[in-house]
Parts: structure tokens; C-alpha cells; sequence
């Protein structure tokens, strides 16, 4: 999207990523066989900071489809009828369509800054990809990429706890005049050198 929108004349101030890598070819090869209420609870899951990644087994006396899909309705402000469906709904057929573009799309190279906030504490049941790690960005970084460790885990970093160390970092840079046109590739003294500040929060709590 920065790369698009340099194309189209617009000025990128900051581009930020959130423990996201270029390549998942191989991250999402099995998604679990699911039956709709697992999968509502998965997403509200998701929504309020849990497991995305490690879903657990529907217990007995566990909330009915109907309350789950309100609950997820009023958590984000959907639509209702996104969530409407015996099998599938149009929720989870976006996400799966999400997927599909993650693992068959490639960025392109930007000419610019990348400010990058990695999740250092691995979800629960779910293996890491070994091809995510922030080296993975360095060929398509023209300057400087600027890695912070936050010692959370992926779907928590929208918690609280993060979000008040992530956003003044993200502010502070943001208040700093955008570098353009900077040539792709490098060494640790060139554009594309990467850069490790210590860890930006706590470890998660149980």
C-alpha cells in the first residue's frame, strides 16, 4: 500500500508494520476443520486479544451460535448479516479470502523507512514460521529498518499493555520528516541496515 500510494504522487509520512512479514507461503497450509460455532468463537476470540492460532474444543453448556454471533456483532460493530449462515457465513469467507492473498501475494520494494514492532512470545500450539524474522524485509527496504521487540504475542498487541509503549514510539516517529527515494539493498552502515532497540513491553501476563 506504501509503495501504491508513493506510485499514485501521495506522501507516506511513516509505514509501520505490525508483526507482519513478506512471505506466508507456508503459514496457513492447514486451517482446522472447524463447525460454525467454532469458528464465531475463534474470531470474538481474536477480537478481545486471545488465541486466534489455538482454538480450543466447544464445551458443554458453551454459548449458542445466536449469542456468539451477537457478542461478535456488538464487539466490532459489524453488520449482523455478515455473521448470518448454517456452514459459512461472509465473515469467515473474508477471512479465509485474507488468507489466500497472504500466501500468494509479494510486496513490492519501497524506497523509504520501516519502522517494525516484532511479537518476541510464540501463541500457544502454534509454530513460528522460521522465515519470519525481520532480516525478511531487509530486500525490500530502501532505508532504514528500525526493528522494536515487543515481548508479547501476536494477537495480544492491540492489548492495552502494548498499545501504551507501541503508540509513543510510533508518534515520535511519525513527528520526524519522511526519507524518500532511497536505493534498495545495503550493509550496517548503509540504507537497509537493521536496527534492534530493547524489548518495548512487559512479558505477557498468564
Amino acid at each position: 500500500m506504501a509503495v501504491q500510494l508513493r506510485r499514485a504522487g501521495e506522501e507516506t509520512g511513516l509505514l509501520a508494520v505490525l508483526d507482519a512479514y513478506p512471505d506466508y507461503r507456508h503459514t496457513f497450509d492447514d486451517l482446522p476443520r472447524l463447525s460454525k460455532r467454532q469458528w464465531l468463537g475463534l474470531l470474538l476470540d481474536d477480537v478481545g486479544g486471545r488465541d486466534l492460532a489455538a482454538p480450543e474444543p466447544a464445551a458443554a453448556g458453551a454459548p449458542a451460535e445466536e449469542e456468539l454471533a451477537a457478542d461478535l456483532s456488538r464487539e466490532t460493530g459489524l453488520p449482523a448479516h455478515l455473521l448470518e449462515g448454517r456452514e459459512s457465513f461472509p465473515l469467515l469467507d473474508i477471512f479465509r479470502n485474507d488468507l489466500e492473498l497472504m500466501r500468494t501475494s509479494t510486496p513490492e520494494a519501497y524506497a523509504g523507512d520501516m519502522l517494525l514492532f516484532t511479537a518476541d512470545l510464540d501463541i500457544p500450539g502454534h509454530q513460528r514460521d522460521p522465515a519470519h524474522t525481520p532480516r525478511a524485509w531487509e530486500p525490500y527496504v530502501g532505508g532504514l529498518l528500525d526493528v522494536h521487540h515487543v515481548q508479547g504475542q501476536h494477537y495480544h498487541l492491540m492489548g492495552p499493555e502494548h498499545v501504551a509503549v507501541i503508540g509513543p514510539v510510533v508518534a515520535r516517529r511519525a513527528a520526524q520528516p519522511a526519507r524518500h527515494g532511497l536505493p534498495l539493498g545495503g550493509g550496517p552502515s548503509r540504507p537497509g541496515a537493521l536496527t534492534t532497540p530493547a524489548p518495548t513491553a512487559r512479558k505477557d501476563r498468564p
